[in-house]
C-alpha cells in the first residue's frame, strides 16, 4: 500500500462555469417575468418582486465571486482545499447538496469567510485518474474530504 495521500485535484471547466452562470441569469429572468405577469395586485407583486430581485442578484454575485477564487479543487482524505490563480491554498468545506455522478459532479463549497458557491465538473473515470479518485472518495462518504451532509 502506498504511503502517499489519496488526493484528487480537479480543474473546473470554463464552459461549464458559463453554463451555470447563464442558467442562474435565465432563472432570474424567467422568475422576474412570471412575477410581473402574476395576476395579483401591484402591491403584492412588488412585495414578491423585491426579494426575488435582491436575492437573485446576491446569489449570482456569490457564485461569481466564488468561482473567481478557484483555479483547482484539491480533495484529500479529511480535507478539501481550493487553489487560486496565484497558487494560494484555502480550505473549504463540502456542503450538503453536493452530488457526484459517473460523468458529472456538482460540488457546493463553503469558504472560511462563509461564501458558498457551486462548481459543476465533468470527467470520465476510464481516462482520468483524478476523476476516478473523486468517485472512490465520494463512495466512502463526503466525510472523506472534510464535508458535511
Amino acid at each position: 500500500m502506498s504511503s502517499r495521500p489519496f488526493v484528487a485535484v480537479l480543474k473546473p471547466d470554463r464552459d461549464l462555469r458559463r453554463i451555470v452562470m447563464l442558467a442562474g441569469c435565465a432563472a432570474f429572468l424567467v422568475g422576474l417575468l412570471l412575477l410581473i405577469r402574476l395576476p395579483v395586485s401591484l402591491p403584492i407583486r412588488l412585495a414578491l418582486l423585491v426579494p426575488w430581485v435582491f436575492g437573485s442578484i446576491r446569489e449570482i454575485g456569490r457564485q461569481s465571486r466564488g468561482v473567481h477564487r478557484i483555479r483547482l479543487i484539491r480533495l484529500e482524505i479529511g480535507e478539501a482545499m481550493v487553489i487560486d490563480r496565484h497558487g494560494r491554498q484555502a480550505p473549504v468545506q463540502l456542503m450538503s447538496g453536493s452530488v457526484v455522478l459517473p460523468k458529472f459532479a456538482w460540488l457546493r463549497l463553503q469558504f472560511a469567510d462563509g461564501l458558498i458557491c457551486g462548481e459543476l465538473l465533468r470527467g470520465d473515470a476510464a481516462v482520468c485518474k483524478q476523476w476516478r479518485r473523486l468517485q472512490i472518495m465520494w463512495r466512502q462518504g463526503t466525510g472523506a474530504f472534510g464535508g458535511r451532509r
